[in-house]
């Protein structure tokens, strides 16, 4: 299902940092800021609850220089899964008051009615084109709107010289409903 955008991430990755180590053909993902800090992910959030399904899980602690690391927006990256637009008008509207709301999803509909307007071969050039954005992590210089708080890292290999601390969870049985 997520091929074609495992295989962009791993083209990006190729073009950025260079060429995978033999026999690696998709990236490792880590976070690297998690709601706009460089901290640890809270796994009672909604968004792990998927992972808190098996007997025991873990979290690590990682140390990776750099220049071996690609960076990505994922709120952005979401819209590569999805093969669709990178936006401008991504943002988090929590800050905004509602006039500046309602400016932003006028604009932000007008670009979905532009974009569904063109000829399938612009449309795509032009999606495939905006993808770039998902790698632009810092973009709060453009707007006061944009809310880069996730930012996932992603890198080809993880030696365990470079694990710097863990942590193990223990999963408590989750409610039907959630799945």
């Amino acid at each position: 299902m997520f091929t074609d955008a495992y295989n962009y991430m791993s083209m990006q990755m190729k073009k950025r940092i260079g060429e995978p180590p033999e026999g690696v053909v998709f990236p490792i993902w880590a976070w690297h800021s998690w709601d706009g800090q460089r901290k640890r992910p809270d796994v009672r959030r909604h968004d792990f609850r998927s992972f808190l399904c098996y007997n025991s899980t873990f979290l690590m602690e990682i140390e990776i220089p750099d220049e071996q690391v690609l960076l990505s927006d994922k709120y952005q990256w979401n819209a590569v899964v999805s093969k669709y637009i990178c936006s401008d008008y991504e943002i988090n509207l929590k800050n905004v008051d509602e006039k500046v709301e309602d400016e932003i999803i006028k604009k932000s509909d007008q670009e979905i009615d532009w974009l569904e307007s063109l000829p399938e071969t612009q449309r795509n050039e032009i999606i495939h084109k905006s993808w770039e954005k998902a790698f632009d992590v810092f973009p709060l210089q453009k707007s006061p709107c944009y809310s880069t708080q996730w930012i996932q890292a992603t890198f080809w290999e993880l030696r365990i010289d470079q694990v710097v601390k863990t942590w193990g969870f223990k999963s408590r049985p989750i409610p039907s409903y959630m799945f």
